[in-house]
């Protein structure tokens, strides 16, 4: 219905209404959109730039204050210097004094003192020689003959492998306090040494220092600790040295569904123990 304004003394007439443009109205809404895209990303700028500098403040400060911790001074750093230095010298010698003992001490000192005899000996005989056409020789040079100190053969000292203590072990020239736990650890693990080459599987023993104190050992079966293989459990067989635990599963599983073993060698039959591996450990197994 046409729109329109009565006025007294005037004839109505229709409204015109003012003409709508889309255009008008989209570029309107696309300039607000702009502006307010505008200060959107300017305030994003600026929390971010803030971010940043807080970031970066708080890795400062954090740099400083762990700087200012490893700060020393030109004393102390020639303090750190010596310490360190020390240190290195000391564990060098604690690397190399289990390689020499009081052993090599009294040896050199046994075969100075024989040389010392020996030469004392032979001043002695020729004095002797030339007043024996004068005068009967005296008590006293009789007794000067003798040699004064006497040199006397060591025995080698031997320990038993599988019943030694620490303590033992220490005795043997080559093997210090630390060897000699690890020793004994391992023994413990084992169930027990069956040959002498297994002290090469010891850490710290190469064939230098095995080639020392190899016959020092005494290697005794009777109190190797078995293995029943119809019994043990995986988690059991697993510990020992010589077997993993996809071996030792192998090895019960097997049991558990064909039944118990016959013999020790049975085992061979299993894919995963081949024949390095029994011949290490078949004398820990027993049935």
């Amino acid at each position: 219905m046409p729109h329109c304004k009565i006025k007294i003394g005037c004839e109505p007439h229709e409204h015109t209404p003012k003409p709508f443009t889309t255009d008008y109205h989209v570029a309107k809404l696309q300039i607000i959109f702009e502006i307010t895209k505008y200060f959107h990303t300017k305030r994003l700028h600026a929390l971010e730039r803030k971010h940043i500098y807080q970031t970066q403040k708080t890795m400062k400060k954090t740099f400083t204050t762990f700087a200012n911790f490893f700060a020393f001074t030109k004393g102390e750093r020639r303090g750190v210097v010596a310490l360190l230095g020390v240190i290195t010298f000391l564990m060098m010698g604690i690397q190399v004094m289990p390689l020499y003992s009081k052993d090599d001490d009294l040896e050199f000192l046994d075969e100075i003192l024989a040389q010392s005899s020996e030469y004392s000996n032979a001043n002695i005989g020729n004095d002797t020689s030339v007043g024996a056409e004068n005068s009967r020789p005296s008590t006293s040079s009789q007794q000067n003959s003798q040699p004064r100190f006497q040199t006397r053969e060591r025995t080698p000292f031997t320990v038993h492998a599988n019943t030694a203590d620490t303590l033992d072990l220490q005795q043997i020239r080559g093997i210090g306090s630390t060897t000699s736990h690890r020793i004994v650890r391992y023994r413990e693990q084992l169930g027990g040494f069956v040959r002498r080459e297994q002290l090469l599987e010891v850490w710290g023993i190469d064939s230098a220092r095995y080639e020392q104190i190899k016959h020092a050992f005494i290697i005794d079966k009777q109190n190797i600790r078995k293995l029943n293989i119809n019994t043990i459990s995986i988690r059991d067989l697993q510990r020992h040295p010589y077997l993993d635990y996809w071996q030792a599963k192998s090895i019960v599983q097997t049991r558990d569904k064909q039944g118990l073993y016959e013999n020790i060698t049975d085992i061979l039959k299993l894919a995963l123990i081949d024949q390095k591996t029994f011949d290490l450990i078949k004398d820990y197994l027993t049935l």
